[in-house]
């Protein structure tokens, strides 16, 4: 029996079907350069320089900014608004604002709908007092001048520029010359020059105006003391800061080193010396002030007033360390 073989076509039919695609996932995600902030030493009750932090929404999705927070001790100040968009970024600033002495740490924490959220800053400080900046105390003691003779003319000042003098008038301060002659400046000088508060009589003073030249009457300008104003200029500058006593140098001095002048209103005086007949601190042995007390009474009588300051030491039962004066 012969065999036949037969071919059957086959039929493949391919079917194109569409793809399930799933929808894209968008995200926001949070960047912060730079992570850590240190800030120097910064006196207690000052606000430091601005640091900055970048925020940047590094995601596919809308950040939402719910807050940015500080610690206590430090403040911040944003440009963010309250959303950020993919690829977009912003600017924290941050600032050392510190209540106590001390090493402050802190941070800055941002809240938003990123993963992650509150996402931080490290924050480091060291605060101090004012007083601990002070490393050195200069004490520059000039006298015989006054605050409108140095400093009358310093840009934003309390100063005078002129002032009145015995006749009534009022005059323009003259420009003060390099070598001036010993103007009064004694308890006297000054009472007279004063006038009871009138402030009217300093051409009155001893050799305060000869020939019309007002000397008392007179300032400098920076071109002559441009070291003095360059102190001024950088540091501080007082322009409310009076003299203890309206005298001479020795109670001015009594002020300087103890805050008091006992009643003295004069330099030491002794008339006898070949050398030191009037003079201030260094004076030698024997020497006299006058004394004078809130009533206006005067004395020069040196041991009496030594006795009485020793009589009210031993009354307030202070130590001999602690005297004012001894007599030698």
């Amino acid at each position: 029996m012969k065999r036949h073989t037969i071919f059957l076509p086959l039929t493949v039919l391919l079917f194109s079907l569409p793809l399930l695609t799933q929808p894209a996932v968008t995200a926001p995600a949070v960047r912060l350069s730079p992570t850590s902030l240190t800030f120097g030493l910064q006196v207690v009750g000052t606000v430091s320089a601005g640091q900055s932090v970048t925020l940047s929404n590094i995601g596919t999705g809308i950040l939402n900014l719910t807050r940015i927070a500080a610690s206590t001790g430090f403040k911040e100040s944003a440009n963010c608004g309250t959303s950020l968009k993919p690829g977009k970024s912003c600017t924290i600033t941050v600032t050392f604002a510190p209540t106590a002495a001390g090493t402050i740490t802190g941070t800055i924490k941002v809240y938003d709908n990123a993963k992650g959220s509150p996402q931080m800053v490290s924050l480091t400080g060291t605060a101090i007092r004012g007083i601990d900046q002070i490393q050195h105390i200069v004490y520059i003691i000039k006298e015989n001048r006054s605050f409108n003779n140095y400093f009358g003319t310093f840009p934003g000042a309390t100063g005078a520029t002129s002032g009145p003098v015995s006749n009534g008038q009022t005059i323009p301060l003259g420009h003060t010359p390099d070598r001036v002659r010993d103007l009064g400046h004694g308890w006297g000088d000054a009472n007279t020059a004063i006038n009871g508060g009138r402030m009217n009589q300093f051409d009155l003073v001893a050799y305060g105006n000869i020939n019309g030249d007002y000397m008392a009457m007179s300032q400098l300008y920076q071109s002559d003391l441009p070291n003095y104003w360059s102190y001024a200029q950088t540091y501080t500058l007082s322009d409310m800061t009076f003299s203890s006593l309206h005298g001479g140098s020795f109670p001015n001095h009594m002020y300087t080193i103890a805050a008091d002048n006992f009643q003295s209103t004069s330099n030491p005086s002794n008339p006898g010396h070949p050398k030191f007949g009037y003079w201030g601190c260094d004076a030698p042995v024997g020497s006299a002030v006058t004394l004078t007390t809130s009533a206006g009474k005067t004395s020069s009588d040196w041991r009496r007033w030594v006795r009485s300051r020793r009589e009210r030491a031993r009354s307030l039962r202070l130590s001999s360390s602690s005297r004012p004066w001894t007599k030698r």
